[in-house]
């Protein structure tokens, strides 16, 4: 008797939820749509990191610039703002003179200096304005997605030192988020 007294209040509420459901979405006010003028990175206290200038294969990338430097694009991940290119070194374990790719002007196309960003913190690396691209070997590389020293050597290309500009973590704090404008 207890069971049949269950299930027949479970199927009462079942079918008042269910009509109740119908009789609110025929009353309820028709969804709205906008469009969205711009995405905006911002911080986890609430602090606009930038707008979002790219949007290749769902990875978001924004311009910052430090005075006295060209602009750099980085790409956008909710722990971690990363560069475009990884901190390349001699050594096996991701120590020493970090160096990058050379993206010089070359042609008729003026590039933006190739950040990468590594260790301490979230540290924005650029190829060195005053230097000449050499021939370097180089043994390790940094991940830029999660600062792993990866040794993947001996490999030789044309590179630049690295110069540190700044480290993001004392200007912003993970993770991050967008919001549409």
């Amino acid at each position: 008797m207890r069971y049949i007294r269950t299930v027949l209040l479970f199927g009462t509420l079942c079918t008042l939820s269910f009509v109740c459901g119908f009789v609110g979405l025929a009353h309820a006010q028709p969804p709205t749509i906008r469009a969205v003028e711009k995405l905006i990175v911002v911080d986890a206290n609430g602090k606009k990191v930038a707008p979002v200038v790219q949007d290749f294969s769902g990875l978001q990338q924004i311009l910052l610039q430090v005075k006295g430097f060209l602009p750099f694009d980085l790409t956008v991940f909710s722990e971690r703002l990363t560069g475009v290119t990884n901190l390349l070194f001699t050594t096996n374990d991701c120590s020493g003179q970090a160096f990058v790719e050379h993206n010089l002007a070359v042609g008729i196309f003026v590039e933006l200096p190739a950040a990468a960003t590594g260790l301490p913190g979230n540290t924005i690396y650029i190829p060195d304005p005053n230097s000449t691209p050499t021939m370097v070997t180089y043994n390790s590389h940094r991940d830029d997605q999660n600062s792993q020293c990866i040794n993947d050597g001996p490999t030789e290309d044309t590179l630049v030192p690295a110069i540190p500009v700044i480290d993001l973590e004392t200007i912003f704090t993970p993770p991050y988020h967008l919001e549409a404008k």
